[in-house]
């Protein structure tokens, strides 16, 4: 290659980031994004004592059974001994657990 040094091209070397490698990691970045903003947002309303059932999930997991005291209870199986009624629908439940 007989060129001489006056003659030679100059040659710059950059680095880029290409965009196609970008709009691949975006989405991942949408994602991990949302995800601490759940995370700050459950942490605060259970740090700040926010409503009953906050959190990550807005209590879906919570229980809506309460526990009932046996003598609160004021009817007795000889209150509905005879009734027609009661004696149906209890028909009615063990059928269900017989065929759910």
């Amino acid at each position: 290659m007989n060129v001489d040094p006056p003659n030679f091209l100059p040659v710059i070397y950059k680095t880029e980031v290409e965009a196609a490698s970008l709009t691949g990691m975006l989405p991942t970045l949408l994602i991990i994004g949302f995800l601490i903003y759940m995370m700050r947002r459950s942490a605060d309303m259970m740090g700040r004592g926010g409503r009953k059932g906050g959190g990550l999930f807005g209590g879906v997991m919570e229980s809506t059974a309460k526990l009932i005291n046996p003598t609160d209870i004021g009817v007795k199986f000889q209150d509905v001994a005879g009734c027609e009624e009661a004696k149906i629908e209890i028909m009615e439940f063990v059928n269900f657990l017989k065929n759910p």
